[in-house]
């Protein structure tokens, strides 16, 4: 385990000396990583295959690997001096590898030989790793595309051939390929919404520190405290006395402001169901702001059946019956008296 974390530090470091566009966060990252693996590969790949190492060395192939390892090198010159940005060289490169391979394999179709036939299969493994590069490299559209050129290549090279092994594996291969990019997309969906809500969190995060006038190591302390064991009056001592007499001021105003908020809401309950006790009031006040039942055992700090014991108790005592929604009547009763 130990190797592989330092193999991954190791990937990327190498990755933020290759980098010169400035590529941020979590998808900049992947996608320099991807392009680091792809680039290793197939500069040490390409040369062994020349030199007859690995893979057929005809003469198509020398031209082929040749113009493979000078399309490599500019695509990463062009990166490296910042004249095409990260997204976009790792796009054309994973393209071309793909037209590389489909260029391999329906050659190899024209002199369908028992080797050339192990080859179409080898090189369509190849295509099946370019395209997780692309998914994990969070392209979006581009796994469709790489899937597409496979397939298609497949298809053509089993038509020219004509031979049943070929065809028989055809659909299990269109499968895998297919299945490969619908969960890519859905993981670049998943993945970016989870970095709306993070950006979301980040605001609302700040939002509250810039509200306290604090920062976040203070707010850190303030959250060990309260979770401190003790008496709540010990608890909101400690706190109090750890925040500034400025910070201590403006949290007083947001908790008398909150305080009479809650008061003129629960006054209003108190108005319309006068027969129902002072929790179960907060209950429905909480019930009408959109809370669920777990949400409000959290709030009030009660059980599960406590709180649905309440509910039951409030249905009955406002005539409420079963199958009616218990928001949905408190609101019109609200609205019936308040107008």
């Amino acid at each position: 385990m130990n190797i592989i974390n330092r193999f991954s530090l190791f990937m990327d470091y190498v990755a933020d000396m290759l980098s010169v566009d400035g590529c941020e966060g979590f998808i900049g990252r992947s996608r320099r990583t991807v392009y680091l693996l792809l680039i290793l590969c197939l500069l040490g790949g390409i040369p062994m295959a020349m030199l007859g190492f690995a893979g057929p060395s005809t003469q198509f192939f020398d031209v082929l690997n040749g113009s493979r390892l000078v399309l490599t090198l500019i695509l990463w010159m062009l990166y490296r001096f910042g004249r095409l940005p990260l997204s976009a060289v790792l796009t054309v490169q994973l393209l071309l590898s793909q037209l590389d391979i489909s260029t391999e394999m329906i050659y190899s179709a024209l002199y369908p030989s028992e080797y050339h036939l192990m080859l179409i299969t080898g090189n369509l493994v190849l295509s099946a790793v370019i395209l997780l590069g692309s998914v994990i490299a969070y392209m979006n559209i581009l796994p469709y595309v790489l899937a597409a050129m496979s397939m298609l290549t497949y298809a053509v090279c089993m038509e020219m051939t004509a031979n049943m092994p070929l065809q028989s594996f055809f659909p299990v291969f269109l499968i895998c390929f297919l299945a490969i990019s619908l969960l890519g997309n859905r993981l670049v969906h998943n993945f970016r919404r989870m970095e709306r809500e993070n950006v979301l969190m980040k605001d609302e995060e700040r939002e509250l520190l810039d509200m306290f006038r604090m920062n976040r190591e203070q707010f850190r302390a303030y959250v060990r405290l309260a979770k401190r064991k003790g008496s709540q009056q010990e608890k909101v001592g400690e706190i109090l006395n750890f925040m500034s007499a400025e910070q201590r001021h403006v949290l007083m105003e947001k908790v008398s402001a909150w305080m009479v908020m809650q008061k003129a809401g629960a006054e209003t309950l108190e108005r319309v169901f006068p027969e129902l006790s002072a929790s179960e009031l907060e209950i429905c006040r909480l019930i009408l702001g959109g809370k669920k039942i777990r949400e409000i055992c959290a709030i009030l700090a009660k059980s599960e059946g406590n709180i649905t014991s309440q509910r039951t108790h409030i249905r009955r005592k406002l005539g409420i019956k079963p199958e009616e929604n218990l928001k949905k009547v408190l609101m019109e009763r609200m609205e019936q008296v308040i107008s």
